[in-house]
């Protein structure tokens, strides 16, 4: 829109702008300054590009409030699996540092058995010592 506008102010032709008959000599008074110029150019067009930026500002304020309220909904919901979940991870870690603790105390008693027996072996056999 903006390029078109830019192109209209470069030829410097003010009946082509589209303005109304009774813009046209407020229109003439501002060839010197483009950006004034810009507000007379096209105001069907203008309109036009105007009405369709507010219905963009509302169909996305309506999607971002949509959003939100959904993903509220689906927060709370979240939330709850998240701490069912976490409990479960938290049993589940529980139990396996349970069961690792079983199992060193398991090989820790065998460990101490089997150098008992090794080292009973040992003296019962006289092993290492001199003749």
């Amino acid at each position: 829109m903006n390029k078109r506008k830019e192109k209209l102010f470069r030829r410097k032709d003010v009946t082509e702008w589209g303005c109304p008959p009774d813009q046209l000599r407020a229109a003439m008074d501002t060839l010197g300054n483009a950006e004034a110029a810009f507000n007379y150019m096209l105001p069907n067009a203008t309109k036009q590009v105007n009405y369709l930026a507010e219905e963009s500002a509302f169909f996305t304020s309506q999607c971002y409030k949509e959003t939100r309220r959904v993903t509220m909904i689906n927060y709370t919901m979240a939330r709850e699996h998240f701490l069912d979940m976490g409990e479960q991870v938290h049993k589940h870690i529980y139990d396996i540092n349970l069961a690792w603790g079983q199992f060193l105390d398991f090989y820790s008693d065998l460990n101490n058995a089997r150098r008992a027996h090794e080292d009973s072996f040992v003296e019962r056999n006289y092993i290492g010592e001199e003749l």
